[in-house]
């Protein structure tokens, strides 16, 4: 949209012929609201996952878990972040899936079906490069870890969020001792990707000054900024110290910030669907997809009446709304 000067990327009909492919042409589908049931999370205190005791599932329908996961994760990638969390769990596990992890992928398909159509918005922006970063330890089977992160090109004087140009939700490759090696590694991991990014931006004419990276935990913000003195920090992994010399090269710039305005959370665990319904709006948007909704729209003399009308009131909202806290 030339006028409104917003990119709208999607993916039609894609998500509604996976959810047919592997639930059947016929299948009935529940709303459902979440990628995966959630429970409440307690920040500060994270219980040990239960452990699978449920049997192993045949070859074939080992082969059908690993299809599912290889359909939808492009989909995650490409236009719909909200799934990346669920999809990557069920990958990791995929190779020696039980009857959970299918019970698993029966849920999330009725999550698809019931957002089959997202778009990423992009709206032109300053073209200033900003990387939100969060991890969530030990929530993940094996005593693992999980981080996020948030790429987008925002603005100078606003903290307005615009469409992801990365989304990052991956496991730390290592056993973390403590929480602020957690968010020191996702620190780490995000700033590697930012690098590339900043790279490709300054061979498209767009050279950055330090790029910023807000996270939510103070002692690996004080050690990457290495004004934390070096006790505890140096059992961390020695390789996530390299965001450390990165700031001293004036490449990135760290700051804390509340971990309720910390949008990369998101990306390092399950959360209820309540959330979801709340912070998906801040990621994607989801289009009319019944005549009957768009008919109720209508009935309001300023509703929009098309896909572009739909897509601008969306980024009205997203742009002058509030950053969405913690729920």
């Amino acid at each position: 949209d030339y006028t409104a000067r917003t990119l709208a990327v999607s993916m039609d009909g894609y998500a509604m012929k996976g959810v047919k492919q592997f639930l059947g042409p016929d299948a009935v589908t529940t709303p459902t609201h979440s990628p995966a049931p959630g429970t409440r999370v307690q920040y500060g205190v994270q219980p040990p996952l239960p452990a699978d005791t449920t049997p192993l599932l045949p070859m074939e329908r080992i082969r059908r878990v690993q299809s599912i996961v290889g359909y939808f994760l492009y989909y995650a990638r490409a236009v719909d972040p909200t799934m990346l969390v669920r999809m990557g769990q069920i990958s990791t596990r995929q190779s020696q899936a039980t009857e959970a992890v299918e019970d698993n992928c029966a849920y999330f398909l009725h999550y698809v079906a019931t957002y089959p159509n997202a778009h990423i918005i992009y709206r032109a922006s300053d073209m200033v490069y900003k990387v939100v970063s969060d991890a969530s330890y030990l929530s993940e089977l094996f005593s693992r870890s999980r981080a996020g992160g948030a790429h987008f090109f925002g603005f100078h004087n606003s903290d307005a969020i615009n469409g992801m140009l990365h989304t990052l939700c991956t496991l730390i490759d290592c056993v973390c001792s403590s929480a602020a090696e957690a968010e020191l590694a996702a620190l780490f991991y995000n700033a590697k990707i930012a690098t590339e990014i900043r790279n490709t931006c300054a061979d498209l004419g767009w050279p950055q000054q330090a790029t910023s990276i807000e996270s939510d935990n103070k002692c690996a913000v004080g050690v990457a900024n290495s004004e934390t003195k070096a006790r505890q920090s140096r059992a961390m992994d020695m390789r996530f110290h390299w965001i450390a010399d990165r700031v001293r090269q004036g490449h990135f710039t760290l700051a804390w910030k509340s971990g309720s305005t910390n949008i990369a959370d998101y990306f390092t665990k399950i959360h209820m669907a309540k959330h979801h319904r709340i912070m998906r709006n801040t990621f994607v948007y989801d289009p009319p997809q019944l005549a009957r909704n768009t008919a109720q729209m209508r009935r309001h003399k300023k509703a929009p009446r098309n896909l572009t009308e739909c897509i601008a009131s969306h980024v009205r909202h997203q742009f002058d709304a509030p950053t969405i806290m913690r729920h």
